[in-house]
């Protein structure tokens, strides 16, 4: 509800980096539809457990709003659950 309230607010928005440890589905799913119409080409959203086969909502939900094709998978060298995407 804040971040719906906030987008509304302050339509100008541009979203270089957001970070997502969310773990479920619809939350996630949720928040992306929302950022989805202000990112730019090389925004930036992290993942805390992307590709994470015990928690798999956020990959889900990447992958139903903004898909594979835009982006380019990061995986932290230290963390490998953790990854961000860039967009394209």
């Amino acid at each position: 509800k804040t971040l719906q309230q906030y987008l509304e607010e302050n339509p100008e928005t541009i979203i270089s980096f957001a970070y997502f440890d969310l773990d479920l589905y619809k939350p996630t799913k949720d928040c992306l539809r929302l950022i989805k119409g202000h990112l730019t080409k090389g925004s930036v959203i992290g993942f805390d457990q992307l590709n994470d086969g015990n928690v798999p909502g956020e990959t889900i939900a990447l992958k139903e709003v903004l898909g594979l094709d835009n982006s380019k998978i990061q995986r932290s060298p230290i963390s490998p659950l953790q990854s961000y995407i860039i967009i394209k």
